[in-house]
């Protein structure tokens, strides 16, 4: 059984969309244990199994599937993906931004596999994806959401004349093919050996809008050095890491975790007690990093970083530290 660990904001976007034709929620959401309400709330989880049956449940519902997957993506916006979109968004240049994205798409429900190349002779940067999700009738959709998605969420970061050369397919011409010139305004090469967006290389060496070096370090620096020590993990304890690095004050015990889940407190203990790990260790895990993280590489104070972590006075963060390393906090700003 898939975790709840995944945000709604797709899913709000595509419900916004098929309103406007007279489509109801629920009818969206049908074979799904989501609740209608609760797409609008940054704190709702989901499944990607959930995230594929609302894609499914869209492409049945829509007369024009396609115009709805172009749209859908065009309407997504850097701000929705929390703190991997205020990574990406703060990042110095667009080249480190989808360097970023790529390292850390699992943070954003993924359901493709990127890459990104530069082809030196003609100057041209080219981001390859990849369906992951291996449903036939799906493979079209999916692909032309994540097209706008990535156009749209790059014109976000550098600039609004941001555009791509041409855009290759790995499916046949779709009867909605011209929907791709009023999108995209390039060039379309269908049936072809990769799915892939070529774009001048010269775009990737532009500084983005919103750069800010302060916040790219509270953002990037941060995550990267703790996502990339985290000691990889398989089922249970994978998704409450996946929690835990999200939202640390949120997630201050068991229960909320449990809750988000979908399950009680006592099965979860189970469950990572079957996976020879507890809540707890996880927790100080995780804790631990980025406490040590943010000591080194921001000017937050004490008082700011037991917040972050969950705790609810700066003398039990620090008592805390001592014991996870025998040391005081200051002593890592020396």
């Amino acid at each position: 059984m898939e975790e709840r660990i995944y945000p709604t904001f797709k899913i709000e976007v595509l419900d916004n969309l098929l309103s406007d034709e007279g489509i109801e929620t629920q009818q969206l959401l049908a074979g799904t244990t989501i609740v209608a309400d609760s797409i609008r709330s940054s704190d709702t989880r989901i499944t990607r199994e959930e995230l594929v049956t609302v894609y499914q449940n869209a492409r049945r519902l829509t007369p024009q599937p396609g115009r709805l997957a172009f749209n859908a993506g065009a309407q997504l916006r850097l701000a929705s993906y929390g703190m991997y979109g205020f990574a990406m968004m703060t990042s110095p240049n667009f080249r480190h931004a989808l360097d970023f994205s790529i390292r850390y798409h699992q943070l954003a429900t993924p359901t493709v596999l990127m890459s990104l190349s530069v082809d030196d002779d003609d100057e041209i940067a080219v981001m390859r994806i990849q369906d992951v999700l291996h449903l036939p009738e799906l493979q079209v959709f999916n692909l032309e959401l994540q097209f706008s998605l990535i156009q749209s969420l790059s014109r976000d970061m550098v600039s609004d004349d941001f555009c791509f050369e041409s855009i290759s397919t790995t499916y046949r011409q779709p009867e909605h093919h011209q929907d791709y010139e009023t999108s995209f305004g390039c060039p379309i090469y269908f049936n072809q050996t990769s799915n892939e967006m070529r774009f001048k290389e010269w775009w990737l060496r532009q500084p983005l809008r919103n750069a800010n070096p302060i916040t790219a370090d509270l953002t990037q620096q941060v995550c990267d050095k703790v996502l990339a020590t985290m000691q990889p993990r398989k089922g249970t304890a994978e998704a409450v890491n996946a929690l835990l690095s999200q939202n640390l004050r949120r997630y201050h015990n068991i229960e909320p975790v449990a809750a988000q889940l979908n399950i009680s407190s006592r099965t979860l203990r189970r469950k990572l007690t079957d996976e020879q790990v507890s809540f707890q260790d996880l927790q100080r895990e995780t804790r631990e990093r980025f406490a040590i993280a943010f000591l080194r590489e921001t000017n937050m104070s004490i008082e700011d970083i037991a917040e972050q972590l969950g705790f609810s006075e700066a003398a039990n963060f620090r008592r805390a530290f001592k014991q996870w390393t025998g040391r005081v906090p200051s002593s890592y700003r020396s």
